[in-house]
């Protein structure tokens, strides 16, 4: 049974990881691509009585990015800002607006999820 399960936690973290990337896209200017493959899975492992697996991002400031969180300058007095109409502003702090992407993503499948797990279980005893 714990293979059974530990195989719907791997098809969980699959639809979690899509839906993530589909938040990505549709919340971030996708120039360069990054914040979209920086979203990786941990296959899920069996350990003792428990089974766990992870989706997560390998870069730290998507975590900024899901929170919210200010700026500061480190060494200088103040942030260079590049503007579109190509002019760079100075401040001494910027605040990066909450964008969540995973949050979203995990609360969209948790009925997938318990579909998933339930079969799989049923699956084990049959």
């Amino acid at each position: 049974m714990r293979y059974k399960l530990r195989d719907g936690i791997d098809e969980s973290l699959d639809e979690i990881k899509v839906e993530a990337e589909q938040n990505i896209s549709s919340k971030f200017r996708v120039r360069t691509g990054k914040g979209l493959r920086t979203v990786k899975i941990e296959r899920a492992r069996i350990r003792g009585r428990r089974i766990f697996g992870l989706v997560k991002s390998v870069v730290f400031y998507m975590l900024f990015h899901e929170k919210g969180v200010m700026i500061r300058p480190k060494r200088k007095k103040y942030l260079a800002i590049p503007h579109p109409d190509g002019t760079i502003r100075y401040k001494r702090e910027v605040r990066l607006p909450q964008r969540q992407w995973f949050k979203p993503a995990w609360e969209s499948k948790i009925a997938t999820i318990r579909g998933i797990l339930g079969r799989k279980i049923r699956e084990a005893f049959i």
